[in-house]
């Protein structure tokens, strides 16, 4: 059985040298094959604890064990425009899963 792989996940927050100052907030995964895909499911920016946050959701879905995929590190990006509102915090939530793999959720 081949070991499950753990994807490397980054976030930054990014500030422009322009005035007024722009703000961006980035998110990467790094996985070890082709056919994984990101997408964002949410970004909510909201005052949190006095700061600015930036609260990010994602869905990350790797190939199914029966593809055929191609043997090299990819990173997967996505990135939000704050514009002037400046960001402090990030939380980052992922859920992963499996392609053509059915996940029942209770109602």
């Amino acid at each position: 059985m081949v070991p499950e792989f753990k994807p490397e996940y980054a976030v930054a927050i990014e500030e422009s040298d322009t005035d007024p100052k722009q703000y961006a907030v980035t998110w990467s995964a790094r996985v070890n094959t082709g056919g994984w895909t990101m997408k964002t499911d949410n970004v909510l920016v909201e005052e949190h604890m006095g700061a600015m946050a930036a609260r990010i959701w994602v869905t990350l879905e790797q190939p199914n064990p029966a593809d055929t995929v191609t043997q090299a590190f990819e990173t997967l990006t996505g990135k939000h425009e704050a514009g002037a509102t400046k960001i402090e915090r990030v939380e980052f939530s992922v859920q992963r899963t499996v392609r053509g793999v059915n996940y029942d959720t209770p109602t």
